[in-house]
């Protein structure tokens, strides 16, 4: 989750303040492709690039992966605050966008990395087409997260008006080892379909399919609450929220 404030299961039961914020995540989603992609962006690039990288002996690579960190910085700090509301450096992650330039044409361990780090700070700035052919070369290489690319490419198709790719992008979550991300991935798809969580006007709209997906959602996350992550509880009330706004709706 993207708030410094740990969520437990005992503050999701706090219905009024919690249903507020949830309200702010799920704009979030909608605008920046969600928390998950955004929050890998922090994890890789502090926990791969300064802990991984510095187990190596060659001082070329620490001293790359020292600069690259610093370059990504701004990256680093985008968050939500504890009323869900998005806080970033604009002008910072743009320069972090070019200054990643030197790494992506580098035939190195990072260039992967620097693509997934550069196509999310696009999507962050809402450079949405420059976003979708970065993210497009991402999801090309072997990466170990390649789910979240997966999720941030399929906001920057959906933003950009071509649903039937972002469908693609988002379909690609449903494959993933973890429940949390195929949940997420048939959130987005009953989104690109929900008429309440579209993104533009005259947009094709499918009831049906969304309450479909929602379901499928629900399902990757069905059992006891209490064995549950509180990141897997709070994608599962995003869920039930969509479902009933849709069920509502006919």
């Amino acid at each position: 989750m993207l708030t410094e404030k740990k969520i437990t299961v005992k503050d999701i039961k706090a219905p009024d303040e919690f249903q507020t914020f949830i309200a702010k995540v799920a704009e979030f989603f909608k605008l920046y492709g969600g928390y998950l992609a955004t929050a890998v962006v922090a994890v890789v690039v502090a926990l791969v690039a300064g802990v991984l990288f510095s187990r190596h002996k060659d001082a070329q690579v620490v001293a790359s992966a020292v600069a690259f960190q610093e370059k990504a910085k701004p990256l680093l700090q985008i968050k939500l605050d504890e009323q869900g509301n998005i806080k970033m450096d604009e002008e910072g992650v743009k320069k972090a966008s070019l200054a990643l330039d030197d790494f992506v044409s580098k035939d190195t361990p990072l260039s992967s990395l620097a693509l997934f780090a550069k196509g999310m700070a696009l999507v962050a700035t809402k450079d949405f087409a420059n976003a979708v052919d970065v993210l497009r070369q991402a999801l090309s290489k072997d990466l170990p997260f390649k789910f979240a690319v997966a999720e941030a490419l399929g906001a920057a198709l959906d933003n950009l008006g071509q649903k039937e790719e972002a469908e693609k992008a988002y379909f690609e979550l449903t494959k993933s080892p973890s429940r949390l991300f195929r949940a997420v991935g048939y959130m987005h798809i009953g989104d690109l379909y929900n008429p309440l969580a579209t993104l533009k006007e005259g947009e094709v709209v499918d009831r049906d399919k969304a309450k479909q997906n929602y379901e499928k959602g629900l399902e990757e996350l069905k059992g006891d609450e209490a064995l549950l992550s509180p990141q897997e509880v709070i994608q599962k009330r995003l869920l039930q929220h969509r479902l009933k706004t849709v069920l509502s709706q006919g």
